[in-house]
């Protein structure tokens, strides 16, 4: 299927998503290479997970394309330490999910899959502080509705918050979910988000564009101080959309792409 694709189509960019080798391995990208060899060869995983990038069929894999990009700090400067001509790639927030009015009312939202220790955790602390919270996503057993990839009922919960929450499993790896960008270009909530690697490379910066928390005592202090300063937290909640729309669209992300593997295409990729 991929070489009848390619025969129809003649790309100058070939851009997988694969996790593994398992349906696709090295043996068949380099096949294609050999078929193709003007074509500039991508592959992106947008998760976290090592055991899959970095496994021996991960690595060969990765060596096999022209880029292997990743949204793993930690696991990119592996691949380099490997040889592997990596970079780090972000995804960015859907189109749909933006310019929808918000028809919930909640103090403070949490869209997340409760699958971790950590993260029940935290729920429950913020639980016990009486905000007017609510959790959305499948592992929880009171969760308000379930908005994974409904990105147009992700925004209007988190546009019609005052204070959108956001955790960090793998703080030191920079690692974080497409939320982090959903939740900023909904607008509407400032964006509580839990500290992590180069943040900053973002556009996140505390009390500007986000409200940074390194544990609960810190994010249970800033969720009531700027519950208690609506314009600040309304400003706040302001830059970040700005942010969101200006630096994280996938148009930017194109142009990225573009920049990084030092293309200039004339006419318009779209």
């Amino acid at each position: 299927e991929i070489n009848r694709l390619m025969r129809q189509i003649q790309p100058t960019i070939f851009l997988s998503q694969l996790h593994n080798g398992v349906q696709i391995n090295h043996e068949d990208i380099f096949q294609l290479r050999q078929n193709w060899p003007d074509t500039r060869f991508i592959n992106w995983n947008g998760d976290y997970w090592p055991d899959n990038l970095l496994s021996e069929d991960g690595i060969k894999l990765a060596k096999t394309f022209d880029y292997q990009l990743t949204v793993n700090r930690d696991a990119d400067e592996k691949y380099r330490a490997m040889d592997v001509n990596s970079g780090y790639w972000q995804i960015g927030f859907e189109p749909d999910g933006i310019g929808h009015e918000g028809d919930y009312n909640f103090d403070v939202v949490f869209l997340a899959s409760g699958y971790s220790e950590a993260r029940k955790n935290l729920v429950a602390k913020l639980r016990s502080c009486n905000f007017n919270f609510g959790i959305f996503g499948p592992g929880w057993k009171d969760a308000k509705g379930q908005t994974i990839y409904n990105f147009i009922e992700g925004c209007k919960i988190y546009r019609g918050s005052k204070i959108s929450i956001g955790d960090s499993q793998w703080p030191e790896t920079g690692f974080v979910s497409n939320r982090v960008f959903q939740a900023l270009a909904a607008g509407g909530s400032a964006l509580a988000h839990q500290w992590f690697r180069d943040m900053d490379k973002l556009g996140l910066v505390d009390g500007e564009t986000c409200i940074i928390w390194r544990d609960f005592s810190e994010l249970e202090a800033k969720i009531r101080y700027y519950l208690g300063n609506e314009e600040k937290r309304k400003a706040i909640a302001l830059a970040g959309e700005q942010l969101a729309l200006e630096r994280h669209s996938f148009d930017n992300r194109v142009s990225e792409l573009l920049e990084l593997i030092n293309d200039k295409v004339e006419e318009s990729w779209r």
